[in-house]
């Protein structure tokens, strides 16, 4: 289980036209698929909304990680956890 806290758009290859920005050499789904096959679970504490939102979710969602907004009541959502 890693637990990952940030509001920062997430970069990106941008070599499997998907959006991203070049600013990597690495995929963001390319890296949630070696994360779940490892079996790393990422929990990410980021934006309710918007592009960082967006690309976080693509990194947490296959690992089985969850999802929590940074502007939630943090100790109550890790909690949860």
């Amino acid at each position: 289980q890693f637990i990952l806290i940030t509001d920062a758009p997430v970069h990106d290859n941008g070599i499997d036209g998907d959006g991203g920005d070049g600013k990597s050499g690495y995929d963001i789904d390319d890296t949630a698929a070696e994360l779940a096959a490892g079996h790393i679970k990422l929990t990410v504490v980021g934006p309710a909304s918007g592009a960082p939102n967006v690309q976080l979710k693509r990194l947490s969602e296959p690992t089985g990680g969850s999802y929590l907004n940074i502007n939630g009541s943090f100790a109550a959502q890790l909690s949860t956890l």
